[in-house]
């Protein structure tokens, strides 16, 4: 069954159902996207993605994150990499750590 998106909501509907119900409120045909390696992206290709998009994957490679990160912090985490398997990333401040 053919697929179609507005506003990031995909359905499933017939040719006729689309042609009748959904065309008219702006669905269009859906296409699969081919998945995107961020880690080659730079931080403003990052940014015209959603945050869902980015805590995916970040999610994906295990990398860490707090639930208050924004948007600016996630993209930092990504062009980080993975860093330490501690979640730190190499975002720490290696000052703040030195008299431990």
């Amino acid at each position: 069954m053919p697929k179609y998106e507005y506003k990031g909501r995909v359905i499933n509907a017939t040719e006729k159902a689309y042609e009748i119900l959904y065309k008219g409120r702006g669905f269009k045909p859906y296409e699969e996207k081919a998945p995107v390696d961020f880690s080659t992206l730079d931080a403003t290709e990052l940014d015209e993605y959603k945050v869902a998009d980015l805590k995916k994957y970040l999610d994906d490679k295990n990398i860490k994150y707090k639930s208050s990160d924004n948007k600016d912090d996630l993209i930092t985490l990504i062009i980080v990499g993975e860093g330490d398997p501690d979640g730190a990333n190499g975002t720490e401040d290696p000052a703040a750590t030195a008299g431990e």
